[in-house]
Order: structure tokens, then sequence, then C-alpha cells
């Protein structure tokens, strides 16, 4: 005969709702309108700036369609690895 161990559970204990927990005091807004004025005329300077930026990185756009255009992209050696990692992937979920 073995000794069999069980564990008793509950489902009838009391658990504090989320609306009993203790919470912070929010902050209350203390800074004047002058420094709103102040943070919005920087996010403008901000806005303007990023305007005047390309879309596109015209080099960055020459770089990757010759790697997509080359016969050696991507390497074995990165196709191997994803090959492996899904391999990986697809054992895990035959478990």
């Amino acid at each position: 005969m073995t000794d069999k161990q069980s564990m008793e559970v509950n489902p009838n204990i009391r658990v504090a709702a989320a609306s009993e927990l203790a919470t912070p005091p929010l902050a209350k807004a203390a800074a004047p309108a002058q420094a709103d004025q102040t943070a919005f005329a920087g996010s403008n300077s901000l806005n303007q700036a990023l305007q005047q930026l390309p879309d596109a990185r015209p080099e960055k756009v020459d770089q990757a369609t010759d790697a997509a255009n080359s016969p050696e992209y991507p390497p074995e050696a990165t196709i191997d690895a994803i090959a492996r990692l899904l391999g990986a992937e697809i054992s895990k979920g035959q478990e």
C-alpha cells in the first residue's frame, strides 16, 4: 500500500477586488500654461526637422536592392540557422 499526498484547493478564499487595492493619489498638474506652450514650441521645431528628412535613404535602398538581387544572399549559414530554429519549433509542437 502506498501513501498518497493530496492537496486541498479551497475556491472560496476571498481575494481583494482590484477596486479595493490601495492606489496612489493622482498628481495634480502644477505646471503653468506657459510651460505647456514652450513644450509645444519645442515639438513644432522637432516636427519641422523631421519633415526636412528624406523619406528614404538612397544608399540603404541601393544596398538592400543589391542584396536582394544577389544569389549569395542570404548566406547559407543564415538559412541553415533559420532551418534549425524552425525544426526545433516544429519538434516542440509535436511533443
